[in-house]
């Protein structure tokens, strides 16, 4: 699902809230900046911040691109 909305942060952190809560999702927090996408059994991880950040991956996770800690402006793709 892609939403594209244009409002003030609070609001959109509370839309991003209840959509969830009615998917019955539970939403990972991470930093600002940093996206985490799924596709079929791949799941990427984008930093677009300027320091590094650790994938939300589990242990087991086996890493086709990168590693666990992503690089600044990096990425990262792994299977679960």
């Amino acid at each position: 699902m892609y939403c594209g909305v244009y409002a003030e942060q609070a609001f959109t952190d509370l839309l991003i809230q209840k959509l969830a809560e009615t998917a019955k999702l539970k939403p990972a927090a991470l930093p600002r900046r940093v996206q985490v996408l799924r596709r079929g059994r791949y799941r990427i991880a984008l930093n677009y911040q300027l320091i590094p950040f650790d994938a939300p991956a589990p242990p087991r996770a086996r890493f086709l691109v990168g590693s666990r800690q992503v690089e600044p402006v990096g990425v990262a793709v792994w299977e679960e």
